[in-house]
């Protein structure tokens, strides 16, 4: 049986060969910059019950109603290249639940595309926050692909 400590360890280097055979221009925001991301995420999305929620299951836990983008019965993957412009540029949430908090990345939607595809099967429960923090997209390991609009969308 694998330890724990191993599946981390080999979670981290999946992200850092993926991020370094692809090229990817990510920027890996770290310490107060990705507290702040992430404290955006949460007190902008999610219910007081989703703070103390493992990061992957966020999605469970949003105080606004959602939409859920129709991917045609696929994995959402495969229609984010429809739901965003490449050049767009997101926070990228990833879960870590070793630390059960996020690792966080700033980074142009295509190259954000590249990184999930090459992780496939790694990454499934992820968040795209806008830079403006009013739009939050969950992509589950449920293949669902779920939008709120914070402008738009009503409270629970």
């Amino acid at each position: 049986m694998v330890e724990l400590s191993e599946q981390v360890a080999a979670f981290d280097r999946e992200i850092e060969r993926t991020i370094r055979e692809n090229g990817l221009d990510f920027e890996v925001l770290e310490g107060e910059e990705r507290q702040e991301v992430v404290e955006r995420l949460y007190g902008t999305f999610l219910s007081e019950k989703g703070r103390q929620a493992r990061p992957g299951f966020v999605w469970g836990f949003l105080k606004y109603e959602c939409d859920s983008i129709d991917c045609g019965g696929r994995d959402p993957y495969w229609s984010l290249p429809d739901v965003f412009d490449g050049d767009r540029v997101m926070y990228f949430c990833v879960p870590d639940f070793q630390d059960n908090d996020f690792l966080v990345f700033r980074a142009r939607m295509a190259e954000i595309h590249t990184f999930v595809g090459d992780c496939e099967g790694v990454v499934d429960d992820y968040c795209l926050m806008t830079e403006d923090g009013m739009e939050l997209y969950c992509i589950t390991h449920h293949d669902d692909l779920l939008h709120v609009d914070v402008r738009t969308s009503r409270l629970r």
